[in-house]
């Protein structure tokens, strides 16, 4: 099996820089909010400072659920360690993985990439910022089952930015 994981900067701010963010974002609103009683101007900077907190919460929900920072993975399988959660672990066999999404398959390498496996508890998320991360996604990739891979192949070459802006070229001529 291999192993991929976070570096130690990498896992310290996925893991607790939401400790941090959302504190300040909360007084940041709070004091947005005791400004709108004075001058109503201070709306637009609350509704931005609430939207922002919002936001950072559902990504560190999805960090917490979905997220691990260690992965042994072969052939047959995948394991995913070391989650928010200490108990938890995933193990999602290969040829039982039903969709791919996200990352490069979105148009958007800096999004994560998205696994699912058959049940909702198969689930798992993992960033650019994996040592392997290319390692991984090709284990991946040549082992799910054929008629993902080709429909991961033609969503590719639809969404690829390049292909895009060949093909305005050539429907100008």
């Amino acid at each position: 099996m291999m192993k991929f994981y976070y570096s130690k900067i990498a896992k310290l701010i996925y893991r607790y820089s939401y400790f941090v963010i959302v504190p300040i974002l909360l007084l940041y609103a709070m004091i947005s909010l005791g400004g709108i009683f004075k001058d109503s101007k201070f709306i637009v900077p609350f509704i931005i400072n609430l939207l922002l907190l919002i936001g950072v919460i559902k990504i560190f929900i999805k960090v917490y659920k979905y997220f691990p920072f260690e992965i042994l993975a072969n052939n047959e399988k995948i394991e995913c360690l070391n989650f928010m959660k200490p108990s938890k672990s995933v193990t999602i066999r290969m040829d039982e993985i039903t969709s791919i999404q996200g990352g490069i398959f979105s148009g958007n390498a800096a999004k994560p990439i998205i696994i699912e496996g058959k049940t909702p508890e198969e689930k798992i998320y993992f960033n650019v910022h994996l040592k392997g991360y290319s390692k991984l996604l090709t284990l991946v990739l040549s082992n799910v089952n054929k008629e993902l891979y080709e429909s991961l192949l033609t969503n590719l070459k639809n969404n690829n930015k390049l292909s895009r802006i060949i093909n305005k070229r050539k429907a100008r001529k």
